[in-house]
């Protein structure tokens, strides 16, 4: 199998009901994230899941440099335009793709929250 990285941007925007405790609620009630050798932990605005031995890390940012991005970048992405927060998404290399639907779920569970917009720049897509 080949090599698999995965890494997401998610956008939040300033209006929405957004907080890294909130997520970590949400993440605690999806199935595969409530088996035993698995943990959330949510750390100085960082969301830490374990899977066994495999990780996957949320950290969030809300510095004015992420409004300042989101800005430049809003002509050619006008969902960005009332953006303030991201979160980069990213885990461990994943070769043989074992985490792959895992991850998928994550994306499909953060992307149904209002007022957040998920990016892949593996794919160069918009995920939602």
């Amino acid at each position: 199998m080949g090599f698999h990285y995965y890494n997401y941007s998610i956008w939040v925007e300033k209006d929405a009901d957004f907080s890294m405790e909130k997520l970590k609620n949400i993440l605690e009630n999806v199935d595969f994230l409530k088996k035993p050798d698995v943990s959330i932990q949510l750390q100085n605005k960082k969301i830490t899941i374990v899977l066994g031995n495999y990780h996957i890390w949320l950290p969030f940012m809300q510095d004015s440099f992420v409004e300042q991005e989101a800005q430049e970048s809003s002509e050619r992405h006008p969902c960005l335009k009332n953006c303030n927060a991201r979160i980069d998404m990213y885990a461990e290399d994943d070769p043989d793709e074992k985490f792959y639907n895992q991850q998928l779920i994550l994306v499909e569970t953060i992307g149904n929250l209002k007022g957040t917009h998920i990016y892949d720049p593996y794919l160069g897509e918009w995920m939602n």
